[in-house]
């Protein structure tokens, strides 16, 4: 039985350390010089819905490719910090028609007055 027990535990410590080192991982890919590996490495961090990728995710709505900035927009929706809504309301004038159509998908599951009102102002200028 307590063998059993000490099976247990080494195999939950392990799971555990598993996972901070992929998060490791993702962490160093958004230094990536690919922008596939940057946003892949942003959705990978947004399904671990942990607190301390957020400045990564609002870093990230500022690189130079498309791809990363869509992938930061859709990573920012996956928050509830009121951060994200101002950065997501910027990313609606990018250039890139995606990452406005994923800013704006994004602000849309935000509970947020604020969230609504980019919404509003975004549709009203495209008229």
């Amino acid at each position: 039985m307590r063998a059993h027990r000490i099976g247990t535990f080494a195999l939950a410590a392990l799971v555990l350390a598993g996972c901070h080192g992929d998060r490791d991982q993702y962490v160093r890919d958004l230094k990536n010089d690919r922008p596939e590996i940057r946003a892949g490495a942003l959705r990978k961090l947004s399904d671990l819905h942990d607190p301390r990728d957020l400045a990564a995710f609002i870093a990230k709505s500022q690189d130079f490719s498309a791809m990363v900035r869509k992938a930061s927009a859709e990573a920012l929706g996956t928050t509830d910090d009121p951060h994200a809504v101002d950065v997501l309301g910027t990313l609606l004038a990018d250039p890139d028609d995606a990452v406005q159509a994923a800013a704006a998908a994004s602000l849309a599951k935000l509970p947020d007055q604020k969230a609504t009102g980019y919404l509003l102002s975004a549709y009203s200028r495209r008229g």
